[in-house]
């Protein structure tokens, strides 16, 4: 296992702050993915697991902390993933989540050497200056620019002419996340492939549902989902007369409710770029 060191290269905190006064306009930004493949597994390429960096372990210790993605843009490489795994905050009810880290990174395979390798990124900064409100307030969803030449010839990215608008009727029902939840410390080795999500979009939420609405940020699925796959990207698929399904980029997983067995996802187009 090889550790990459990346320092201050995901991202420019001044610039973060700067462009929290575009957050309105960015989140307009129209995503829909379109993927022509007969298999789901092929989905599985874009999800990659994240790790925390344990202060007081030992060199190239890592710990599980959730998934990420990656989207290019305007010919700029953006890191996906919700905001809380990077802050810390737990966007359900304000307090700290589980596991803190300092340095976080991404698993990703070195086709070139065939080594597992973890890209470690200093967020202590950029930990305290996103926005840490409730995920019904403000999305729990990030896309952090990336420049790492090291890192980005081994990086599945989702592409700017794969964004296209599909018409509400055609948009299935059915959701596949692929994930990376926590099972055991066994579970790092490059033969792991994704954990893969399948849900139903919830139409009707429960009355008992303790938290407010918000259909310009988030939507709600069943059933529940795992620890350690808040992150990773959401999909739904259909297919016309027999053709090959289509896959559209529907958002991100975040956050579960154990007691209404609800899975909960950022729509597309809510994702903040920074």
């Amino acid at each position: 296992m090889l550790i990459h060191v990346v320092e201050n290269n995901i991202l420019n905190s001044t610039i973060i702050l700067a462009k929290l006064f575009l957050i309105t306009l960015l989140s307009m930004y129209n995503t829909q993915l379109q993927v022509d493949t007969k298999d789901d597994k092929y989905l599985g390429k874009f999800s990659y697991m994240m790790v925390g960096f344990p202060e007081n372990g030992a060199e190239g210790d890592v710990l599980p902390l959730g998934t990420c993605f990656f989207v290019k843009r305007e010919k700029k490489i953006y890191m996906v993933t919700a905001a809380h795994n990077i802050t810390g905050k737990n966007t359900f009810d304000g307090k700290p989540t589980s596991r803190q880290f300092n340095f976080i990174g991404f698993r990703y395979l070195n086709t070139q050497t065939n080594e597992i390798s973890f890209s470690k990124l200093d967020i202590t900064s950029l930990k305290t200056q996103l926005p840490t409100d409730y995920f019904y307030k403000y999305p729990d969803a990030v896309g952090l620019p990336m420049t790492d030449p090291i890192v980005e010839p081994f990086i599945f990215a989702l592409e700017d002419d794969m964004f296209n608008s599909v018409a509400e009727k055609e948009n299935s029902d059915e959701i596949i996340s692929p994930g990376y939840p926590y099972v055991s410390s066994s579970q790092y080795t490059k033969e792991m492939e994704p954990f893969f999500y399948y849900g139903v979009i919830v139409s009707k939420v429960a009355l008992t549902h303790p938290y407010p609405s918000n259909e310009n940020i988030y939507f709600i699925s069943k059933p529940k989902s795992t620890m350690g796959i808040s992150g990773a990207p959401v999909f739904t698929k259909y297919s016309q007369d027999g053709a090959r399904p289509i896959y559209i980029f529907r958002g991100l997983m975040f956050g579960k409710n154990d007691l209404l067995d609800y899975a909960y996802v950022v729509k597309a187009n809510s994702i903040i770029y920074y």
